[in-house]
């Protein structure tokens, strides 16, 4: 009986061990907050990143400027994009376009803390994204 109980603990253990995505990273829009560390103004507000959970694994947003879309691949807490696609708008006045676009080509890791979606490279903190309130 008390080897039944410790293989039941042990498997319940290492099931709670398993490291699912968070929910909240999915299915709603992410604001950038700040790009390399330095916080990014209201016309950069614009851009966003949307995630869609499901076997796609499909990204869309705006860059402050045009339209994005592609895919990305989450295995616990590493994220990687690929396949991005942009609009070719005129883009007048300022905008984070260029500086949103390399950041995303950059990120391996993200994670959330205190309601902010945080992008890292290797070297740091590359963007971070808050919620709108619903």
């Amino acid at each position: 009986m008390r080897f039944i109980f410790l293989y039941i603990l042990i498997l319940f253990t290492a099931a709670c061990g398993v490291a699912a995505p968070d929910a909240l990273l999915f299915d709603a829009p992410w604001h950038v907050e700040q790009l390399n560390g330095v916080a990014v103004d209201s016309t950069g507000a614009r851009a966003f990143i949307l995630l869609r959970s499901g076997d796609g694994r499909t990204v869309s947003g705006n860059t402050g400027c045009n339209a994005l879309s592609g895919t990305f691949t989450l295995n616990k807490d590493q994220l990687t994009f690929s396949d991005m696609a942009v609009t070719r708008r005129a883009c007048f006045g300022k905008n984070v376009e260029q500086l949103f676009l390399d950041a995303l080509a950059r990120i391996t890791h993200y994670r959330l803390v205190n309601g902010k979606l945080i992008f890292t490279d290797g070297s740091g903190e590359v963007a971070v994204f808050y919620r709108q309130a619903q």
